[in-house]
Order: C-alpha cells, then structure tokens, then sequence
C-alpha cells in the first residue's frame, strides 16, 4: 500500500477516536495509571514511528 494512503487511512482514524466522548476513569483508577508510548510521538511525516527521534521528546517528558 502506498505510504500515502496508509498516513491518510492513520490520520483519519486518530481524528475518529479523538471525537468520540470517553468516560473519565475513577480517582482511585487513574492513580495507579502509567503514561506508556509503543510507537513514539510522531506525525509520520518528519518524525516516524518506533524511530529514536520519536522517542526522544518522550523521554525527556519522563514517559515509560
């Protein structure tokens, strides 16, 4: 498949999700919660994903 129509196929997916209204997990939940990132920050299209560049940021930011 054609890297553009797999980052146009990402970003309209991660637009999805990111409408769709999430409950807010419970206090004692949310206390025992880690920020974990698999694939890094990335936009995919200066910062890759599972790259050391989009891992870098998140490390500085103290993530797992």
């Amino acid at each position: 498949m054609a890297a553009w129509l797999t980052n146009s196929f990402l970003h309209a997916t991660e637009t999805l999700y990111a409408l769709v209204p999430r409950r807010v997990p419970a206090p004692e939940i949310l206390a025992k919660c880690g920020i974990v990132s698999h694939r890094g920050e990335r936009d995919n299209q200066i910062i890759f994903e599972n790259t050391l560049a989009a891992f870098d940021s998140l490390i500085a930011a103290g993530v797992w």
